[in-house]
């Protein structure tokens, strides 16, 4: 009896139909690349030809991007990292929340692209609306 005990916890008991080697590997890393998220930048805007009005809208936009960029950049990270280990699990996303941070990230471009175009007030729309898509990703990102 204390000879099988020990040799059970030693693992000699494991038979070829009961071993784990059908298991997923967790720990070991995946062999392609991972994708390296750049922060999207703010666009240059020429403020010598805008008005004055032009201009406190121009600030605004600016300003407001300064404040979202980060954030929907560190929830993109963080889905991504999420993604991966999930991914080594045998497991994936959600597809609600993958197309939530796709939307969350084509707002900040649209944004952008409005700004390029001199429609602050537009891309201002943009970036709450890309602000309010990552809170709801809040429960997803730990953010």
């Amino acid at each position: 009896m204390a000879y099988g005990t020990i040799a059970a916890f030693n693992g000699a008991l494991m038979t070829p139909w009961n071993s784990p080697r059908d298991l997923p590997d967790v720990d070991s890393p995946k062999a392609g690349p991972t994708v390296e998220i750049k922060p999207t930048e703010l666009p240059e805007v020429n403020v010598a030809q805008l008005n004055a009005e032009q201009k406190a809208a121009w600030t605004e936009a600016r300003d407001r991007f300064r404040n979202v960029a980060p954030h929907v950049h560190g929830a993109r990270v963080l889905l991504n990292e999420l993604s991966e280990r999930l991914q080594r699990q045998g497991m994936a996303l959600h597809p609600e929340d993958a197309a939530n941070a796709l939307k969350m990230q084509s707002f900040l471009e649209d944004a952008v692209d409005l700004m390029r175009e001199g429609r602050f007030d537009t891309a201002v729309e943009a970036l709450t609306r890309a602000d309010y898509v990552r809170v709801k990703l809040r429960s997803v990102t730990g953010q």
